[in-house]
């Protein structure tokens, strides 16, 4: 698999950062489509667990998949894109995956809607917080200041397959 430095860096910062927190990680992926979240679920699933990166899909049309991590347990990928409103996820039944040890989110508004008004879910659950790790355009004085930051373009150059680069990847800690 060649990702982006850049993305592998992020991932191993993020996979040190999960064992010293409270509960089971949630890291929420934001930005416009085409900026790599769903490259950057491969890179950490890849990096973390060996998870070959074919196996790992956007979870877009089916709103929701699932992955076995050797010797961690189960992970949960899902993309918010479709969904128009926080009440949607009721349907999803995410009762249903207490036993979940980490989860990805694309597209997180109306998850994190949702999370935010169920206290009792997100104790179930065991989420405690979130890391958001978002992914912008950035101008080029941003490019003058950083240098280049390789996308995810999947063509190995640098570009985000929109004929723009991606200058900025960034994350933080959230809460609820």
């Amino acid at each position: 698999m060649s990702e982006p430095l850049y993305f592998l860096s992020e991932a191993r910062r993020l996979l040190a950062e999960f064992p010293a927190s409270p509960g089971t990680p949630l890291l929420t992926l934001t930005g416009e489509l085409g900026m790599g979240k769903t490259s950057f679920a491969k890179t950490l699933l890849h990096e973390g667990w060996g998870l070959d990166p074919a196996r790992v899909q956007s979870p877009t049309f089916l709103k929701l998949l699932e992955y076995d991590l050797p010797g961690f347990g189960r992970a949960v990928h899902i993309d918010g894109y479709r969904t128009e409103d926080a009440d949607e996820w009721d349907r999803v039944g995410l009762e249903a995956y207490e036993n979940v040890r980490l989860w990805i989110v694309e597209w997180p508004e109306t998850f994190m809607e949702y999370l935010a008004a169920r206290e009792g879910l997100r104790h179930l659950l065991d989420i405690q917080g979130a890391w958001e790790l978002f992914f912008e355009r950035g101008s080029e004085s941003d490019e003058e200041k950083m240098g280049p930051i390789r996308g995810p373009g999947g063509r190995g150059d640098g570009d985000s397959g929109l004929g723009e680069p991606i200058r900025r990847l960034g994350w933080r800690r959230k809460s609820f």
